[in-house]
């Protein structure tokens, strides 16, 4: 799923069922994490209209048939500003766009589009959600969720270094998490996903085993190279 920089060699009109341009840049749907439904709470501080390549022309042009908002929010954590962007697929006008700006609004259904090269991840929706009039400070909220059959628990292992005798040695131990495993079913398609739980032993969710259950707030990790990693620090719930 590579993201291709947008020139005069990539034509919207050759763009896949799950590619879609946000930013002046390709990029391709998150087709792994397609077993999660995402929500995110926005407030949309700016916008923008994308581009189309003209034939005749033979440059691109405005394409107001979408737009882009786009939120900047400070991050705690690491003491820095983040932007977000989010693509919709509507046709609005700039005077109805900027009624939107400083309003905060939930939107369901989300597409999740990683961005590999400057690892951050754009999104996409259909529709404008509900607006949430009640929050007054700048919001951007990502949940990420599942309903899925608990098929398996186990506890992961990390590995660290301890002392023996005169010398250190690695070893495995268990950690305080408990690992989900979820078998997925895509059309013909089977999958086996891994959800890890944080600070929740196996022992707590024994009772859960075999039912449906509701994961929230998945994070998505999505490293360069290996395989995408699915953990949360809420209790799944019984659906």
């Amino acid at each position: 799923m590579e993201n291709k920089e947008l020139n005069l060699n990539t034509k919207t009109k050759e763009l896949k069922a799950n590619e879609t341009v946000i930013d002046n840049q390709v990029l391709t749907l998150d087709e792994d994490a397609l077993f999660l439904n995402t929500d995110i709470t926005m407030t949309i501080q700016g916008y923008s209209y994308g581009s189309t390549y003209n034939e005749e022309a033979e440059k691109y042009v405005e394409d107001r048939s979408s737009f882009q908002v786009q939120s900047i929010i400070f991050d705690e954590e690491t003491s820095q500003f983040n932007k977000r962007t989010l693509k919709i697929n509507k046709t609005m006008t700039e005077d109805e766009i900027e009624k939107l700006i400083g309003r905060t609004f939930f939107f369901k259904d989300v597409a999740v589009y990683p961005n590999k090269e400057t690892r951050t991840t754009a999104y996409g929706v259909d529709e404008i959600g509900e607006e949430l009039k009640d929050i007054k400070e700048p919001t951007f909220i990502v949940n990420s969720h599942a309903k899925v059959i608990l098929s398996n628990l186990y506890t992961p292992q990390k590995t660290v270094t301890k002392k023996r005798g005169m010398g250190m040695k690695k070893v495995k131990v268990d950690t305080n998490d408990t690992m989900i495993q979820a078998i997925i079913q895509h059309g013909t398609r089977v999958d086996l996903k891994n959800i890890r739980i944080k600070d929740v032993r196996v022992s707590e969710l024994e009772n859960l085993k075999g039912k449906e259950v509701l994961i929230e707030d998945i994070e998505v990790f999505k490293p360069s190279n290996g395989a995408t990693s699915y953990s949360t620090s809420t209790l799944p719930k019984k659906s």
